[in-house]
């Protein structure tokens, strides 16, 4: 496998990161494989005897790769010898990818991943990628179609995740397009691997008004089985209300046997409405309960709030999370987190369960200045979140022109 010259953490960094090797307790676990859990740009891999952590990040005209080595104990950042690259020609209007939703497949270990893709008057398209893990190289873009018909009109991020569906697994996308979010799918059991226009595409009728739009949604296809075989497909969705009301979390449910969604349902925790929210929420099923539970981290001004579902209450109920990642503002204009992305890393602080790992897009208070990322860790041991820890590689801050 192909790596570019590593480059090393900042002291300042390497003091925050060194922390955490205080509570693995496990540093020979292998890493998730569960591509059930959509992980938008942030995952833990299969490469390194650990599992590196692998960050994908939209920089102009090219998504530059960042990666962790979690076997080197100090957990230095490098910068990926890989990037997909969209060229731009002097004076012209150049197509540039807004966003990247990726998986690690069971075709070779591959990483699969559809890049939104924006272009001045023209609506966003999706673009399909794939990184040969063999050459290590990306191979693309070719632009997603499926049953002939060209995926556009794009008004919100994807989410790509692989199903049990099928013999090999499907790819699943769902694309916020309008008041809907469409379903397409890839038949990896077929020559050729052909994309189709889903059955499942759920969202908002239009009118009644005032209308709701769907800006961005988070997707697993969960452990509860409908069918006995296949597990429900579980939906946070940020909602955009055009009466001005602040945006708004929604839940949705896809019962595999019945193969119908259920929803809209306001999500609720503890009585409180998920609103005024101000990035999209992510959603996983922990390792945590017997159930286990369903977990939301979404930006809410200047701090990123956390929801959990009790899997092992009959009712199900949502219920805010007594932790949260904050961003004080003692005096403005200050810091602000835009953007969140999480998994649950093979990291064992209490010796069971597995940390929580986020990755947040910070914009600073100068607002000439560019966005950059922070690292943080919520260990089990203690149940407390660390950080921030700016991220550096190559010797510089990870800096961001535009959002990921």
């Amino acid at each position: 496998m192909k790596r570019s010259k590593p480059f090393v953490l900042l002291a300042a960094v390497i003091c925050g990161i060194v922390f955490l090797t205080q509570t693995i307790q496990d540093a020979s676990a292998a890493p998730p494989r569960d591509q059930r859990n959509a992980r938008r740009n942030f995952m833990q891999s299969t490469f390194g005897l650990k599992g590196n952590f692998e960050l994908y990040v939209p920089r102009g005209q090219e998504i530059t790769h960042y990666w962790r080595d979690n076997d080197n104990p100090v957990f230095p950042w490098y910068i990926g010898g890989d990037k997909i690259v969209y060229p731009c020609a002097p004076n012209t209007k150049c197509a540039k990818p807004r966003s990247i939703t990726f998986i690690q497949s069971n075709f070779s270990s591959n990483f699969e991943a559809i890049v939104r893709v924006a272009q001045q008057n023209v609506p966003d398209r999706l673009d399909v990628w794939y990184l040969d893990t063999g050459l290590w190289q990306w191979q693309g873009p070719f632009p997603l179609i499926a049953d002939g018909e060209l995926v556009t009109d794009v008004t919100g991020d994807p989410v790509l995740i692989q199903s049990n569906w099928g013999t090999q697994g499907y790819f699943e996308l769902f694309v916020p397009q309008g008041t809907k979010i469409r379903h397409y799918y890839r038949d990896n059991d077929v020559a050729g691997f052909p994309w189709h226009i889903g059955p499942y595409s759920f969202g908002y009728s239009c009118p009644p008004q005032p209308c709701q739009l769907p800006r961005g949604l988070s997707l697993i296809q969960s452990r509860y089985l409908g069918d006995g075989v296949h597990g429900n497909f579980e939906a946070v969705v940020r909602v955009e209300a055009l009466s001005g009301d602040p945006d708004h979390l929604d839940t949705w449910n896809f019962n595999s046997s019945t193969l119908t969604w259920s929803g809209p349902s306001p999500l609720t925790a503890d009585g409180e409405l998920a609103d005024h929210v101000t990035g999209d929420p992510v959603l996983i099923q922990s390792i945590w309960h017997p159930g286990p539970n369903f977990e939301v981290y979404v930006p809410h001004g200047h701090e990123i709030k956390h929801y959990y579902r009790d899997n092992d209450d009959s009712l199900f109920r949502w219920h805010v999370g007594s932790d949260r990642l904050l961003y004080s503002c003692p005096q403005t204009p200050c810091a602000i987190p835009r953007n969140v992305t999480f998994i649950q890393g093979n990291f064992l602080g209490d010796g069971a369960h597995g940390n929580f790992e986020a990755i947040v897009q910070v914009s600073p208070p100068v607002a000439t200045d560019p966005d950059y990322l922070d690292a943080w860790f919520r260990d089990t041991g203690t149940w407390m979140w660390w950080g921030p820890f700016t991220m550096f590689a190559g010797g510089s801050r990870i800096e961001i022109p535009i959002g990921f």
